[in-house]
């Protein structure tokens, strides 16, 4: 699993180097999105009731 998500990481930012795009720009854009997706899907987890108790 630690590979897949290495391998995401590093596609990414040699698809931002061959588009000539600022790969600092990039990873933090995607990382943003990635904390954005993950902050919805618990909050309509909790909304719904499906979190799990501590």
């Amino acid at each position: 699993m630690l590979g897949e998500r290495a391998a995401a990481i590093y596609s990414l930012i040699g698809t931002a180097k061959l588009n000539r795009v600022d790969t600092e720009d990039c990873l933090r854009h995607a990382l943003s999105l990635s904390i954005l997706a993950c902050m919805y899907y618990v909050s309509r987890s909790s909304i719904l009731g499906m979190a799990k108790p501590a």
